[in-house]
């Protein structure tokens, strides 16, 4: 993705990390952050002063995932999405809820380089 200067006509930022091709970009409300998204079924969120990547979705269909590449952690993620990258359940030793990874029990898609 690139920002160019709509008066001076020079490249100010290029936003670099989707593994397919952009398929639309927006502006936050506040002018402060760029969405973008693209072929390679991910969203991201750009810092739009400085070009740094903020976060980083993963779409399955009409659901939507936030992960954290660099902590290898799922932050969020839709119902219909979570099936697709983890399971939830009671650990009677912890006595607590825990994520069961999706790649023990059942398919993961792979997650693109961030």
């Amino acid at each position: 993705v690139k920002v160019w200067d709509a008066v001076g006509g020079r490249c100010l930022l290029t936003l670099e990390g989707h593994g397919g091709r952009v398929t639309s970009v927006c502006w936050s409300p506040d002018g402060m952050g760029i969405l973008s998204s693209g072929g390679d079924a991910t969203m991201r969120e750009w810092d739009a002063a400085t070009g740094k990547l903020l976060r980083t979705w993963l779409t399955i269909g009409n659901e939507a995932a936030l992960i954290d590449f660099s902590g290898n952690r799922i932050l969020h993620a839709t119902a219909g999405a979570w099936r697709h990258l983890g399971w939830q359940g009671y650990d009677s030793e912890a006595k607590r809820r825990r994520l069961f990874p999706a790649e023990y029990y059942g398919p993961l898609n792979p997650w693109p380089a961030a």
